[in-house]
C-alpha cells in the first residue's frame, strides 16, 4: 500500500478526485435545467421502463465534465502540459 500519503503525487490524485465529485455534484442541477429547457426526458413506457415520471436526461453529463476537467487539471498538474491528443 501507499507509505507516504503527502507525496505530490497522491495529493495532487486526491484533490483531482475531490475536484471531479465537486464538479459532477454541483454540475447535476444545472444538467437537470439544461434537460428540462431542451425538453430531453426519458419518458415511462410502462414495459422496460420502472420509473414512473418523467426523468430528464444529461446527468450523465455532469459527471463526464468532472471527469474531464479533474482529468485535464491532474495531467497538467503531473506533467506541465495537456495531453498531446488534445492540443489542435
Amino acid at each position: 500500500m501507499l507509505k507516504n500519503f503527502s507525496s505530490p503525487d497522491v495529493l495532487y490524485a486526491l484533490a483531482s478526485l475531490a475536484l471531479a465529485f465537486l464538479v459532477a455534484y454541483f454540475g447535476t442541477p444545472l444538467a437537470k435545467e439544461l434537460a428540462v429547457k431542451c425538453r430531453c426526458f426519458d419518458i415511462p413506457d410502462g414495459n422496460r421502463k420502472l420509473h414512473s415520471v418523467p426523468v430528464p436526461y444529461f446527468g450523465g453529463l455532469a459527471i463526464f465534465v468532472g471527469f474531464s476537467v479533474a482529468f485535464l487539471l491532474f495531467s497538467y498538474m503531473l506533467t506541465g502540459t495537456l495531453p498531446s491528443e488534445l492540443v489542435v
